[in-house]
């Protein structure tokens, strides 16, 4: 996250809204209070990330999110965190989804969360933002900048330096790369 702090956003990622990158809240993995006891306990022992956001009833109804850590300390303890999920509830804010790709991004960083919440005008919840989401949109801005600068750096008739060819860990690309990947 320290490097990124010193990421120059250039112009074309700054014209991103939140809802340019958020993931639909159709595709977002998540808890219904409404839910039976089992399900939740289903979507909580198969659920890859750090937390989970919380809905009751109606999907665009966002209430909050849970972090899986503290559900596995809760099950070593010989507790079922499943049959009363509020008590391990955190709320977040919610970004609205005309807000610029550097404010959810300091969002983010700031407050050290895996993801945050969009929301419409009305308030409800449309869908999510997460740590990569935000670092897949920085790789494609650095990896077109590193293909601008290279293609500034012909030399010849339209040939490459090999040097010019080292991607970001200092290897050398294959033969034919035209270009430095970041």
């Amino acid at each position: 996250m320290e490097n990124l702090t010193r990421f120059d956003w250039n112009k074309e990622i700054l014209e991103f809204t939140a809802s340019d990158i958020m993931t639909q809240r159709n595709k977002v993995e998540l808890i219904n209070l409404d839910w039976s006891e089992d399900h939740i306990k289903n979507i909580i022992m198969g659920f890859s990330h750090h937390t989970i956001p919380v809905v009751k009833g109606i999907y665009n109804n966002f209430i909050s999110v849970v972090k899986i850590n503290e559900l596995y300390e809760a099950l070593i303890q010989n507790k079922k965190p499943w049959e009363d999920i509020q008590k391990y509830c955190h709320a977040i804010d919610g970004l609205f989804d005309i807000d610029s790709v550097d404010k959810v991004y300091q969002n983010l960083s700031k407050r050290n969360l895996e993801l945050v919440s969009v929301v419409d005008q009305h308030r409800d919840f449309i869908g999510v933002i997460t740590q990569k989401d935000i670092y897949g949109l920085l790789n494609k801005g650095s990896l077109r900048l590193a293909k601008t600068r290279m293609a500034s750096r012909k030399y010849g008739h339209g040939k490459f330096k090999w040097e010019d060819r080292r991607n970001c860990y200092g290897d050398v690309g294959q033969k034919g790369d035209k270009y430095a990947y970041i």
